[in-house]
């Protein structure tokens, strides 16, 4: 097949595969946001309630950062789960500490 066909044929099948996903795997906009709210709803409580109860979390806590499938905005589906990453800065001298590569090899 040619190499101008074979771009036809795979240009097809991309909008094809595109008009699928935004029509019938990918959340909408208005579920999406629906979603977001109440994990945010939840998970400020759930940070409240653990600086109340954990001093080292409540003097170490910094930020969360999204991570995962659906921050990347790879989500397939509802969005019925999370990866959030917890920031915390620890009590120690950070200048102490030396950062080195490995280099690992593979047999």
């Amino acid at each position: 097949m040619e190499d101008k066909a074979k771009t036809k044929i795979y240009t097809q099948l991309d909008l094809m595969m595109q008009h699928l996903n935004r029509n019938f795997i990918s959340l909408q906009d208005v579920e999406r946001k629906a979603y977001v709210e109440h994990f945010i709803k939840v998970l400020d409580k759930f940070i409240l309630i653990m600086k109340q109860n954990d001093v080292l979390f409540d003097a170490t806590f910094q930020r969360l950062c999204g991570a995962g499938s659906y921050f990347d905005g790879l989500k397939v589906g509802k969005a019925t789960e999370f990866d959030m990453d917890v920031v915390v800065k620890l009590p120690i001298d950070y200048k102490q500490i030396e950062v080195f590569r490995l280099i690992a090899h593979l047999m």
